[in-house]
């Protein structure tokens, strides 16, 4: 174990080295990758590597072409963002460690197929040559936009959920008793359930400011170089939370699914 958690700090050393980490972020990292080694051992650890590394190759692949005017923060996670999204799978996979309960690696898999079939959705969805439809005014809005789908987004979003079902059902097949086949379909739909609860918060709850200056909808606080305007939502219901309540819904939904 000791070996696995040095390479977790190595890992989140050389994320905040390439700057793809804050130094809240690799902090965070650290713990997070420890608590799921503690829990999972190599297996867990492999399946967040997974989600990281996916989720921040297609940020840097696709950097220079998305919209990112509208978002809050940019694609250097700092330590909110790594527990919104790796902060339940973390919990998850040390009550496994403590419990020894199937019901656990089925949790701590739910919730990092939901996070990355969100990431997903996120980075490719902007990339549609159609701007997304709002599921609050079904009106069409800005690439970026939370609470927005489109049809690649949607795609994305299942391709997501797929890509962490498949090495997880070869990674804990012989922790969970139920055939491979029902394994990898609750994957994959607590992973698109997860996904899916974001864009409704997003859509109907999440804080949304207006630039004073070019009247630009946006989650920054400051747009323009002047502070923002509330204008919609709940002010302490930002993309984080959001995020978080992403991976609990996947969580739970796998979990109630078994």
């Amino acid at each position: 174990m000791l070996g696995l958690i040095v390479v977790v700090f190595l890992l989140s050393f050389t994320a905040f080295f390439f700057k793809k980490l804050s130094m809240s972020g690799s902090f965070m990292a650290f713990i997070v990758g420890t608590m799921i080694v503690y829990g999972l051992q190599l297996e867990g650890l492999v399946l967040l590597g997974i989600f990281f590394v996916s989720s921040t190759a297609l940020g840097a692949f696709f950097q220079k072409k998305k919209q990112n005017d509208i978002v809050e923060k940019g694609d250097r996670r700092d330590g909110f963002q790594v527990i919104a999204n790796g902060g339940v799978a973390a919990v998850c996979a040390s009550m496994f460690g403590v419990t020894n309960e199937p019901l656990w690696v089925v949790a701590f898999v739910g919730s990092l197929a939901a996070a990355n079939a969100d990431t997903w959705a996120s980075e490719i969805g902007t990339l549609s040559r159609k701007k997304p439809i709002s599921i609050l005014s079904f009106q069409r809005v800005e690439r970026g936009t939370s609470g927005a789908i489109s049809f690649l987004g949607t795609v994305a979003s299942l391709c997501g959920a797929i890509a962490i079902a498949v090495p997880a059902v070869i990674l804990f097949e012989s922790l969970i008793s139920w055939t491979s086949v029902y394994i990898f379909v609750l994957f994959v739909l607590a992973g698109w359930f997860g996904s899916t609860v974001d864009t409704l918060i997003g859509a109907f709850m999440q804080n949304v400011n207006e630039c004073s200056v070019c009247q630009r909808k946006t989650e920054k606080r400051y747009h323009c170089q002047q502070k923002t305007i509330p204008v919609f939502g709940f002010r302490w219901i930002t993309n984080d939370t959001v995020n978080l309540c992403c991976t609990i819904t996947g969580a739970v939904v796998a979990v109630l699914f078994i």
